[in-house]
């Protein structure tokens, strides 16, 4: 139960984020001080500072990168972070405007399904990343990093 309150407490500092639409031809993930004083970006900000806030209290997470493919084309993509706490798994949302909040889920898998019934998706690829070494990317140096160090879950 303390796990839990601790995430409460991490999902409300961020809830009334903003989540802010951008080019991501032009666009370079937020440092955590950067997301601060704009009290928003675009979901792979909210990473790092959520995943920051979890290891200051010690609380076992994965951050986590979905590709959501139709005709061969990726439409979207989401990161998101899973805290366990014995059998117990939260997904915190706070960018993903439709979910937002902590919910209990089983696995990644529970996320993917939501994204492949709302794109109508074909395909669907997760990986888990560390936040802390993207901070600055491009979104095309964000991908790369996904595509050489990024664990694929299957």
């Amino acid at each position: 139960m303390k796990v839990l309150q601790e995430v409460n407490k991490i999902f409300n500092k961020y809830k009334e984020y903003d989540y802010i639409d951008s080019d991501l031809s032009k666009y370079r993930i937020k440092s955590i001080d950067e997301f601060e004083r704009q009290h928003g970006g675009i979901c792979w900000d909210f990473i790092s500072p959520i995943s920051h806030c979890l290891v200051s209290r010690n609380i076992i997470h994965h951050c986590y990168f979905t590709e959501v493919q139709k005709d061969n084309k990726t439409i979207s993509t989401h990161t998101y972070i899973i805290v366990r706490d014995g059998s117990f798994y939260y997904w915190i949302e706070c960018a993903w405007q439709k979910h937002k909040g902590v919910s209990i889920v089983f696995s990644y898998k529970d996320i993917e399904r939501l994204l492949k019934e709302e794109y109508n998706a074909d395909e669907i690829h997760t990986v888990v990343y560390d936040p802390n070494a993207v901070e600055g990317n491009t979104a095309d140096e964000f991908f790369e990093y996904l595509n050489k160090e990024g664990i694929e879950l299957t």
